[in-house]
């Protein structure tokens, strides 16, 4: 009898399987200190247009100075705007990292940046940047590239490389 259990629980622990582990971030683990569906949030600094940010849901986390958005659109009083599947907030130095299709636009400039793999919004110092592949639509014309710079504040904009260029007349 004894042999017969030894033998079934050596075959029962030599068919079983431990899964494949796969990485768990902090924040996976960490509860957001409060969640909200269909919200809106209005970040802003005195003197200055205050950014009004409307997502389908936002989880906060304080002590990392974080909010996570999904289904993010925002716009700002001087003209400001966007949108982005998902985005992660520093709401410590404010900056916006728009994550998936993303767009900023600037009407009063005739200004729109739009990425597929995100845009870096640094909303401080008016500074939006890119690693990945972007089109820029402005009254000078319509340029795709990788690598993107822009101080909407200085109206300064440059590419690490340009794959495909239209200057305006």
């Amino acid at each position: 009898m004894n042999r017969i259990l030894i033998l079934l629980l050596a075959l029962l622990l030599s068919s079983c399987s431990i899964p494949e582990r796969k990485s768990i971030s902090h924040r996976d683990l960490a509860l957001a200190d409060m969640t909200l569906e269909d919200t809106e949030l209005i970040l802003g600094r005195e003197g200055e247009a205050p950014i009004r940010i409307k997502a389908e849901s936002l989880s906060l986390y304080q002590k990392e100075d974080l909010a996570l958005i999904k289904g993010i659109s925002f716009f700002q009083d001087d003209g400001l705007e966007g949108n982005a599947e998902e985005a992660e907030l520093d709401t410590k130095n404010e900056v916006l990292a728009l994550k998936g299709e993303a767009v900023i636009r600037k009407p009063s400039e005739e200004l729109e940046i739009s990425g597929s793999e995100g845009i870096v919004f640094d909303s401080k110092n008016q500074i939006v940047t890119t690693q990945g592949q972007v089109m820029v639509k402005s009254e000078d014309g319509e340029f795709l590239g990788e690598g993107f710079y822009g101080d909407l504040k200085a109206e300064s904009y440059s590419f690490e490389k340009i794959t495909r260029g239209v200057f305006g007349i």
